[in-house]
């Protein structure tokens, strides 16, 4: 089986979640950048190049990031495990044995809603696993086939004990 993609709008609902957080941490910044600049006058300096590189990071994280980290995103599903490879600068493998799965869910946040997207949440004993950007259908359709799959193993885990005889 081979990796697929996210949907597209995924980069754009990402630019749009950051871009909100850039302004509202920039205008926290600018805040403590004023209050800080009449207390400690002498400093003003300083606190500026940290406002600015703080803001220009943001930015790139905001207008640039979303881009590249859509292209590193992706996925693929097997009939034994489920592989999530992330990220851009540190890429994270994460390989979820289907067995080791105790439930999914599909969410839905107020940006993915304007791009009709969603996200699944696959959740084991070790912690949450999320792939996010994909349709409801294709949300749907993997969620029903990893629960047919988790049934479909724990049956035939249970015949073969039940075989043994334990």
């Amino acid at each position: 089986m081979n990796y697929k993609n996210l949907e597209t709008s995924t980069r754009w609902s990402w630019f749009i979640s950051r871009l909100i957080l850039l302004l509202i941490l920039g205008g926290i910044l600018i805040g403590i950048k004023i209050s800080l600049g009449k207390i400690i006058p002498d400093f003003n300096w300083l606190i500026n190049l940290i406002v600015i590189v703080s803001l220009v990071l943001l930015s790139l994280n905001a207008l640039i990031y979303p881009f590249f980290e859509y292209k590193q995103w992706k996925y693929m599903i097997t009939e034994d495990k489920i592989e999530i490879v992330h990220g851009l600068f540190f890429v994270t493998t994460t390989i979820i044995p289907i067995l080791r799965i105790q439930h999914v869910s599909i969410s839905q946040g107020p940006i993915n809603k304007l791009f009709n997207l969603n996200n699944i949440t696959i959740n084991t004993a070790g912690g949450a696993h999320n792939i996010t950007g994909l349709t409801l259908e294709d949300a749907n359709k993997i969620s029903e086939y990893l629960n047919a799959r988790i049934i479909s193993k724990v049956k035939n885990k249970l015949a073969t004990t039940e075989a043994k005889g334990v």
